[in-house]
């Protein structure tokens, strides 16, 4: 019994010991001899729903956007797969031009008249269904516990990495598909990628009800009428890979809308949340994000422990204009009495921060919410009380208690003056030592208006802000009186200074 557990653990990647080095090579996909596979990435940003993988003319492997008729009509997409019962190996040879696939500093295709060893892939099945079917790892076979895998990059670009077990790690899973499968799967596509358009078509309608003022006319109207366009079209499109284009049309036009228009109410901003993936750690801890260290996770929320570390997801083609990104977060800077004693002293250094761009704020102390009464309490395990008979958190449970409460919401406003940027949104720490503790949940991303707006001035009183030399009008036109509001904070609002808006919060 333990034999056949063992066997079952190497063949799932999972061997026992180092000593026995990589997972067990089996049968794991069921081919046909002399049958076409179709191979597209499990990632949905690496053509899951819209390409293939293909051999280029220069036998490099790259995934191309196409369709299964495409794909049907073009051997460079299309594979034979034969196995081999003496090492439990697979080998792939392109139907256009004959070459296998193999390894060399990389993965590519090579023009072998029978297969060698650089031409053996092990196949391991992936541990989720994908909309019905099952991806798998393309791992060139090393006596390592890390082998190089296929990878699908951006921009249709394959190469070798690390294999990962972890399930986020969707990039180095492949579907193998038969010609029947490809269209069923492109047709059970057509209806998601519908769903998907509607759902995004709507949430950019939502978008476009937030209270504001346009600072193009037409700007409101233009959009509404784009969308009804793609709706038409949508309906009459037979192929998956053709509503994406449209789902693609549909965000830029809401972009566009955005670039032209200013939120009139700064307590109520364009909400673009539903831009990011994952930003509530729903699904994973990692999913839709790019880090250079693995999070605890736990409770719905992320932790970093006595790590430095980068976190992060971006978004291309955004407007010009005042952004926000706000999520619950904090840092214990090291051991709890000590942080506190630093942090009632004025001394405690904060060294993770929230971030857009290049522009950063940090996150809040675990003392700036503490909580005049117990708030966890479970297992044995209790919030650490403080001298000052307040509480704060002590394990990852504690702290999703403390957010539930809506604490700890940190956040950074950035100006991005440079149409069509991309964002890069996260989180990171740039110094850690013995205790520090960041841990984290809920990402919100907000916009204020186009690059005719300056936000960022929260609580700002009349003779703390130089842009008070100018005149200051309402939204209305009425000129605000110099000094009216001096030694007093402005009221929330907009305003019209030197030309442009500023929001004060």
């Amino acid at each position: 019994m333990m034999g056949i557990l063992a066997q079952a653990l190497n063949e799932d990647g999972l061997p026992g010991s180092g000593a026995i080095g990589y997972a067990l090579p089996y049968y794991a996909f069921n081919h046909e001899d002399g049958a076409k596979y179709y191979i597209k990435n499990e990632d949905a940003n690496r053509g899951l729903h819209s390409a293939y993988l293909v051999e280029t003319a220069t036998h490099q492997l790259q995934w191309k956007t196409m369709d299964a008729d495409d794909a049907a009509q073009d051997d460079a997409a299309a594979w034979y797969i034969t196995f081999s019962p003496s090492n439990q190996y697979y080998q792939l040879r392109n139907a256009a031009s004959g070459y296998y696939m193999t390894y060399s500093s990389g993965f590519k295709t090579a023009n072998h008249s029978t297969p060698t060893s650089a031409d053996n892939i092990h196949l391991m099945r992936g541990r989720v269904d994908v909309e019905g079917y099952r991806g798998y790892y393309f791992i060139h076979p090393e006596s390592s516990a890390n082998p190089p895998t296929l990878v699908a990059n951006a921009n249709g670009q394959t190469a070798s990495t690390a294999w990962s077990i972890n399930k986020s790690a969707t990039t180095q899973r492949w579907l193998i598909l038969s010609a029947a499968e490809a269209r069923e799967f492109d047709n059970g596509n057509l209806e998601l990628a519908r769903t998907e358009l509607a759902q995004l078509i709507a949430q950019i309608r939502t978008l476009a009800g937030t209270p504001h003022i346009e600072t193009t006319d037409g700007a409101d109207a233009g959009l509404a009428q784009q969308l009804s366009a793609i709706e038409q079209q949508a309906a009459a499109c037979t192929k998956g890979s053709e509503v994406e284009q449209l789902t693609e049309q549909a965000l830029a036009e809401a972009m566009n809308f955005l670039a032209n228009v200013v939120a009139s109410d700064a307590n109520q901003p364009f909400d673009l949340t539903f831009m990011l993936t994952n930003p509530d750690f729903t699904n994973s801890s990692t999913e839709g994000w790019t880090t250079n260290q693995t999070p605890g996770y736990e409770a719905g929320c992320d932790e970093f422990y006595e790590k430095t570390f980068n976190f992060y997801q971006v978004l291309k083609n955004m407007p010009a204009g005042v952004y926000q990104l706000r999520a619950q977060a904090f840092q214990r800077a090291g051991e709890t009495q000590a942080a506190y004693t630093k942090y009632a002293a004025g001394t405690e250094k904060i060294t993770t921060s929230l971030y857009i761009n290049n522009t950063s704020n940090p996150v809040k102390s675990i003392y700036d919410d503490r909580q005049p009464q117990l708030v966890y309490s479970e297992g044995g395990v209790s919030d650490i009380k403080l001298p000052d008979n307040t509480y704060v958190p002590c394990v990852m449970k504690a702290g999703a208690k403390y957010f539930s409460k809506g604490l700890y919401d940190s956040h950074v406003n950035a100006d991005i003056t440079t149409a069509s940027s991309s964002l890069r949104v996260g989180i990171e720490c740039t110094s850690s030592n013995s205790m520090y503790w960041s841990f984290f949940d809920n990402f919100r991303l907000y916009f204020f208006g186009g690059n005719k707006t300056v936000v960022g001035i929260d609580d700002v009183e009349d003779e703390q802000c130089s842009m008070l030399n100018g005149q200051w009008y309402d939204l209305s036109g009425r000129q605000i009186v110099k000094g009216k509001w001096a030694n007093s904070k402005l009221p929330k609002g907009i305003y019209i200074v030197g030309g442009r808006k500023v929001i004060v919060r």
